[in-house]
């Protein structure tokens, strides 16, 4: 009989919550006949009606009349203060918690405001990368990246939390986690390359002398062995990028008369019976087989340099000043058409020196790897050591080979739902393999 009574207590209370209106709510908070609202602990109400699944009452009190303008931004705030990113996350899959978190955006950053606190636009623009506002997540964990980075000890704890930290956006899945760490650390310059973010390689085991043990490089050009790694997951987990367009190669080819393919496919003249699959794999294999392009730095130098050489070098006589600036411009164009050129040709290269006796003796070392959460590298290392690399060529060392197996690997798992839905699980695989 207790018991019953008490259920039908806990029945009524919650009737009870549920028949509140929004002016019941905002009277309990306010003193002074209206006159003054306590803006942090109204928030916090809010906050936990939402926690529970009650969206619709935020957002009528939010819309209520009784509720003055000046006070709305402040109790969005404490609303949003409530939440974990990993709530927000999971609250997004709800289509009333969306009008929810629009609403509470726009009250915190609502242009007509007077002044947006720094503490109201770091909680708009999460909700904007949750939302997935066009460029918003980008930029979220593009920031929260960085943050990471120059908070951790090494490069390889930087890597594991790209999967442990709470605070990167994405959709709530493993596979949404990895797309958005993908997404933040691609090159803007090669499809498939992840180097948009310098990292190095401090805190992978081994050593950087050429021919040497572990994951270092040896070649201080290309040490992000970050990107390194997460270009041979990236290829691995979607091989498909091969074939898709490149955003902006008209406007290139336009400009400067190449490329002369749409995809990396086109580029580099990839037989059509090869999949993608195999295309990346012959990619990522020969990566290693071939020397690496001029970085990114080293192309801007050299197309700087060919501008000072038009502008400074000898002039035709009675030369106008718009004439040489035409000139210098052409200079600085053809230059950029060759270091293009270079670098497709280098990726070309690349692809083409990866034998199918490397693709046996890659398969082999995979094979050899094994499926547990710790490889076994000793195994698949004879293998790889079958595929023969010169050390002196620029990026090239046995260390990345290794790294990108393991990369390999993991995008391998990735795929195949491995570790089903649990991010912590890769960052310590992360930690386990590379360390």
């Amino acid at each position: 009989m207790a018991s019953q009574a008490g259920n039908r207590a806990t029945q009524h209370a919650v009737l009870a919550v549920q028949r509140e209106t929004a002016q019941d709510v905002i009277t309990r908070y306010s003193d002074w006949g209206g006159l003054s609202v306590r803006e942090g602990a109204l928030g916090q109400y809010l906050g936990q009606r939402a926690k529970a699944g009650d969206y619709g009452i935020v957002t009528q009190v939010i819309h209520a009349n009784e509720l003055h303008s000046y006070d709305k931004d402040d109790v969005a705030v404490a609303t949003m203060k409530q939440f974990s990113v990993p709530d927000v996350i999971t609250m997004a899959r709800n289509q009333a918690a969306v009008q929810m978190l629009r609403l509470l955006k726009n009250e915190m950053t609502d242009w007509w405001s007077w002044r947006i606190t720094d503490e109201e636009r770091r909680l708009g623009d999460l909700i904007g990368a949750v939302l997935d506002d066009p460029g918003a997540r980008v930029i979220w964990n593009r920031a929260r990246i960085l943050e990471i980075k120059n908070s951790v000890a090494t490069d390889l704890e930087a890597l594991a939390q790209l999967y442990d930290d709470d605070l990167v956006v994405d959709d709530g899945t493993l596979a949404g986690r990895t797309s958005a760490v993908l997404g933040v650390t691609a090159s803007l310059v090669v499809p498939g390359l992840q180097t948009g973010i310098e990292f190095g390689d401090t805190g992978f085991a081994g050593d950087q002398n050429p021919g040497g043990a572990g994951f270092r490089d040896p070649h201080p050009s290309s040490r992000n062995q970050v990107g390194h790694f997460l270009t041979a997951v990236g290829l691995q987990f979607s091989p498909d990028l091969v074939s898709r367009p490149i955003p902006g190669i008209g406007l290139v080819r336009a400009t400067l008369g190449v490329p002369t393919g749409n995809t990396v496919r086109e580029m580099i003249q990839a037989p059509a019976a090869l999949s993608d699959e195999d295309v990346a794999l012959r990619l990522t294999i020969g990566h290693e087989k071939a020397p690496d392009p001029p970085g990114g730095m080293a192309t801007a130098v050299s197309i700087l340099f060919a501008g000072f050489d038009e502008r400074f070098g000898p002039a035709p006589e009675d030369e106008t000043e718009d004439q040489r600036e035409r000139r210098v411009a052409q200079a600085m164009m053809d230059e950029t058409r060759r270091q293009v050129i270079a670098i497709i040709q280098a990726f070309r290269a690349q692809f083409e020196a990866c034998s199918d006796a490397d693709v046996a003796a890659w398969n082999k070392a995979i094979t050899a790897s094994g499926l547990g959460d710790t490889l076994d590298l000793g195994a698949a290392d004879p293998e790889l050591q079958r595929i023969s690399i010169v050390f002196a060529q620029r990026g090239n060392s046995i260390q990345d080979l290794r790294l990108s197996l393991v990369g390999w690997r993991l995008g391998q798992l990735l795929r195949s739902n491995a570790f089903g839905n649990d991010r912590k699980r890769v960052a310590a695989w992360l930690r386990t393999n590379l360390g």
